[in-house]
């Protein structure tokens, strides 16, 4: 049976309603995830859903010893995406992150999206796939959220585009 892309990816609450709540966390907690954290994180990114499934890609965790930042976020995780490089992977890719991304903003996790971040040489290419971009997560050092009064607008335009 065929499922639209919202249904398939919008089955959760959770991460509906952190869409309009979300923000990019640029301080973090300097300790590390909890192992059990980290696991939670690796089985949700093994079942994320790409929006071109023909379209190879590997999503990893790395640490701050395996990526080199450009910009003064510092935090205790990374995660990068490799793709095949074919039409459309720069939005496959995005698609794919954007769910990572609520899924730490509605489990009590801060993330950034790092497009100045790089992996070690080591870690520029894996399986035959590149690098496309990264993202910063952890604890947040400042508030994980927005305030309600800023989410508001983003909801009200929201409910003219579904």
């Amino acid at each position: 049976m065929y499922q639209s892309i919202k249904e398939r990816t919008m089955n959760n609450s959770d991460f509906y309603n952190t869409i309009f709540k979300r923000k990019s966390i640029r301080k973090y907690k300097k300790e590390p995830l909890e192992s059990s954290k980290l696991m939670d994180l690796q089985n949700f990114m093994e079942r994320l859903m790409p929006l071109y499934e023909d379209i190879k890609t590997e999503i990893v965790i790395l640490s701050d010893k395996d990526i080199k930042v450009l910009l003064p976020i510092r935090a205790p995780h990374y995660i990068a995406i490799y793709s095949e490089t074919k039409n459309e992977y720069l939005q496959n890719a995005g698609f794919m992150l954007q769910q990572v991304d609520l899924y730490l903003s509605a489990n009590g996790m801060g993330a950034c999206w790092l497009g100045l971040g790089l992996p070690q040489k080591e870690s520029a290419s894996r399986n035959g796939l590149e690098f496309v971009i990264a993202m910063a997560f952890g604890y947040a050092d400042e508030p994980l959220h927005r305030k309600a009064q800023q989410s508001s607008s983003a909801s009200h335009c929201l409910k003219y585009l579904l």
